[in-house]
């Protein structure tokens, strides 16, 4: 038995970070971790090659994009 995600009606809300190398972006994400916020590393997530992790960031890009 699964989880009917077509009667949710909140929406969850997204911080982007973005900036130059060594600028403290990975620091920042990591930080609003720790206060309950789920951490998505574009370069993490490109590399990965568990199909349990890759199914759990699927359709995040169409998330993001609405």
């Amino acid at each position: 038995m699964g989880c009917d995600n077509s009667k949710t009606t909140t929406k969850g809300q997204i911080i982007w970070i973005q900036g130059y190398p060594s600028s403290g972006k990975t620091f920042m994400a990591d930080y609003l971790s720790t206060l309950g916020w789920e951490n998505v590393d574009g370069d993490w997530i490109s590399q990965e090659a568990d199909p349990k992790v890759i199914a759990k960031y699927e359709g995040m890009e169409e998330a993001i994009q609405a």
